[in-house]
């Protein structure tokens, strides 16, 4: 499976190498795939925030480990193309109020801190807490199976497997918080190492 996911994300990185190289936002938009499953509604939500793996399942109808690989496949190279747009309209300025303004006194400086800004708020959002495990952890002892199910397919998502904590733990004297707070800077330490290959294969700053 790990060796199955390196791969789609190396063919994502392909193709959207390919699109950039032609001018990507500002020509070549209809280049990308546009709610391929007729779901407008949780289409613009995915648009607005590409980085949930809550709201990818709900378009998708199922959750990662339910989706055979060409679905999987599908959501992947989606995610990334929704991604590139929003990262590339923060890299060129584009969307952001500064560029759309009349305003043609900005001076080049305000123009790079407003780029610098939504960036840093995409990769916030990026490598940001799933809200879904946040309200989970709210109730760690309920809920602490779901949880891991739920970083089990986070890992897999990464091409990685997921450790139980009765794997890893079987005597149980490990808290449980801080074993889901373990897991939880993995998934993001994970999730920064996706984020940085692909600004640096995109030419992204």
């Amino acid at each position: 499976m790990a060796q199955q996911i390196a791969f789609v994300f190396k063919c994502c990185i392909v193709m959207l190498i390919s699109l950039l190289s032609s001018q990507v936002m500002a020509q070549d938009a209809s280049a990308f795939q546009d709610d391929p499953k007729k779901k407008p509604a949780v289409w613009a939500k995915l648009k607005d925030n590409p980085t949930s793996s809550e709201i990818w399942y709900e378009y998708m109808g199922k959750k990662w480990t339910e989706m055979s690989l060409p679905e999987q496949e599908q959501m992947s190279i989606l995610r990334q193309e929704l991604l590139l747009r929003k990262l590339t309209e923060a890299d060129s300025g584009e969307g952001s109020e500064a560029v759309a303004s009349t305003n043609t006194t900005a001076t080049p400086k305000k123009l790079d801190s407003t780029k610098a800004s939504e960036m840093a708020n995409i990769e916030a959002l990026f490598l940001a807490e799933e809200s879904e495990i946040t309200e989970l952890k709210s109730n760690l002892s309920e809920n602490f199976v779901i949880l891991e199910d739920r970083y089990r397919e986070l890992f897999a998502e990464y091409g990685q497997t997921y450790k139980s904590y009765d794997e890893a733990h079987p005597d149980g004297k490990r808290s449980l918080s801080d074993w889901i707070d373990e897991q939880e800077k993995k998934v993001k330490e994970l999730k920064r190492k996706q984020l940085e290959e692909f600004k640096k294969k995109n030419g992204l700053k």
